[in-house]
């Protein structure tokens, strides 16, 4: 099983994802927020299954989810863990 791990910058942008959601407490977008980083959660879970996905930029691991983020990261531990090192939002915030 693979660990996943969320560095600080990682980390303040869900964070940020979460605390900015639109809507009230009745209606609001929070269930498709959350799909969306558990998305992350299942590609970088099954890394070997996405590495056609995986590209390498100026030495850093990058991968494409969705429509919806470039994730940065390292594998470490002989792949028992990945590290994810910034998370770049591509849908527009309120």
């Amino acid at each position: 099983m693979i660990n996943i791990k969320f560095d600080m910058a990682a980390a303040e942008t869900v964070w940020r994802y979460f605390e900015d959601y639109i809507g009230s407490n009745y209606q609001n977008d929070l269930q498709q927020r959350a799909f969306h980083i558990s998305r992350i959660r299942a590609c970088l879970s099954n890394i070997k299954a996405y590495f056609d996905k995986v590209y390498v930029l100026q030495g850093k691991n990058f991968i494409d989810i969705d429509n919806f983020c470039r994730v940065e990261f390292s594998i470490e531990n002989n792949y028992s863990e990945i590290i994810v090192k910034n998370i770049y939002l591509k849908i527009k915030r309120a």
